[in-house]
């Protein structure tokens, strides 16, 4: 099991389309991989963890789970944060370390910074006089990845890894998500035995009976031998990523297993660092946050309890799986709590308490966005006059009028646009251009706000040339409640 590590954009997930000839880069928001994968090629199972920061707790569980970790620099940037933080989960995991320093196509660079650099840390290159493998490679062209693989099978060799296929079934938990029609949904990868259907699955206090596991390329199968990934279909509810796991063959024997595990669970709240001066938290701020896999939800908390300050205290009334729901709307209103939503919707029930309440709900498919946005409102920065999101629209198609004027068709993915709102238009992680939006239409009629799920054609003045997939945030100022 080799597990990909490294900072954000170095090429990790692209090092690995290399290997697999797929184009999941494509597919991750704002080009930041956001959970963590697992695919099994050339008989080695590979795992791609996130760069992000906020993404560190997913990627301490992916170093964990690993037999060898291949760490991605990129030959331009050399070592940054991120890049000392897998270093440091790798010496913690101890497991071997292979670097592989990518993008080495681009013009002028050279892997001597980077052997500098990582020398800075602790890790001496074979060149230096230490045991570690470099390879210099390209995923761009593919350079160097031929030789990176053959490092792989090398290192693991010299390993002399065996596992038993006949031993009670056991491994790790890589990620768990909850799907609307198959239920939970339990991605994992075997360490010891063989996982069948059929079998009973125990992660902590969770089980269920194993109804049908697929390969890392969508097809059905009916066993899993060890070092292999799978995700599995039949656990009662999500589990938390990381976790280990055992199968048994009978209900009693699941149900006794996950009995013994229960322990009861902490409080939720993050207590700011203490300041010599001033200790005593001055306001409460509550928050329910919502993700769309468990890991997003562990991420997402460490991130919003690292904003507590000697003057906030953060406490963390709810945290859940899935889309903002009726549920969730009305603890926020009793309990007076902000919503945080990572790549999720809101139900159509809970928006309308979150509107008639005038409660905050804030939802983005990047992390760091709202991180940002939780950061403006712990400061206090949403004062009078600033522009605040009420609204997110997603460009499905562009037309082009007869007099040469630009249309973007598009879906309202959250809040509400507005004819005359400002508008801010973003592509990837980037903000490309602004403007006021003068044409508003929903079927053919012009109007004055569209909602969430419908769909309009949005007209911005100054003309803007729109791409399928750019993101419209419609802004207006902020207003004290009351």
């Amino acid at each position: 099991i080799v597990c990909f590590l490294g900072h954000v954009d170095h090429g990790k997930t692209s090092l690995l389309d290399r290997i697999r000839r797929t184009k999941e880069q494509l597919k991750e928001a704002g080009g930041i991989t956001q959970s963590i994968g697992a695919c099994f090629v050339h008989g080695i199972t590979f795992l791609d963890t996130p760069g992000h920061e906020a993404f560190t707790a997913m990627r301490a569980r992916g170093g964990k789970s690993a037999d060898l970790a291949v760490l991605v620099v990129a030959a331009d940037d050399g070592v940054m944060p991120q890049t000392v933080e897998a270093i440091d989960h790798i010496k913690a995991a101890n497991v071997p370390l292979l670097v592989a320093v990518n993008k080495m196509d681009l013009q002028g660079v050279s892997s001597e910074k980077v052997k500098q650099q990582l020398s800075e840390h602790g890790v001496l290159v074979e060149e230096w006089g230490g045991d570690v493998v470099l390879v210099e490679c390209s995923a761009k062209t593919g350079q160097g990845v031929d030789e990176l693989l053959e490092m792989i099978r090398l290192v693991a060799e010299m390993q002399e890894l065996k596992a038993d296929p006949t031993a009670p079934p056991s491994g790790m938990v890589i990620e768990s998500s909850m799907d609307t029609r198959r239920g939970a949904l339990t991605s994992v990868v075997v360490r010891e035995g063989t996982l069948k259907t059929g079998h009973y699955l125990v992660v902590g206090s969770v089980y269920g009976r194993i109804r049908s596991m697929y390969n890392w390329q969508g097809e059905k199968i009916k066993e899993v031998k060890p070092g292999q990934p799978a995700e599995v279909v039949g656990l009662k509810e999500v589990v938390e990523a990381g976790s280990p796991f055992v199968a048994v063959k009978s209900d009693a024997e699941a149900r006794k297993i996950a009995l013994d595990s229960i322990r009861p669970r902490p409080p939720q709240v993050a207590k700011p660092e203490k300041n010599d001066e001033e200790n005593e938290c001055l306001k409460t701020l509550k928050f329910i946050i919502k993700a769309d896999t468990n890991g997003s939800l562990d991420a997402l908390h460490h991130s919003l309890e690292r904003l507590a300050t000697p003057k906030v205290q953060i406490v963390f009334v709810h945290e859940g799986i899935g889309i903002i729901s009726e549920a969730d709307a009305l603890l926020a209103q009793v309990a007076d709590a902000v919503i945080w939503g990572f790549r999720v919707d809101v139900d159509p029930v809970a928006r309308q308490i979150i509107k008639s309440g005038k409660l905050i709900v804030k939802t983005h498919g990047i992390i760091y966005k709202l991180i940002e946005e939780a950061q403006r409102l712990i400061s206090g920065k949403e004062k009078e006059g600033e522009l605040v999101r009420i609204g997110l629209a997603e460009v499905l198609k562009i037309f082009v009028l007869s007099d040469g004027t630009l249309v973007a068709g598009s879906r309202v993915r959250e809040g509400e646009i507005k004819i005359k709102g400002k508008v801010r238009i973003l592509r990837g992680e980037d903000q490309t251009a602004e403007g006021q939006i003068v044409s508003l239409r929903h079927e053919k009629e012009e109007v004055k706000k569209v909602r969430t799920g419908q769909e309009c054609g949005i007209v911005i003045s100054p003309a803007f040339e729109f791409k399928q997939g750019d993101l419209i945030e419609c802004l207006e100022e902020y207003k004290e409640k009351g």
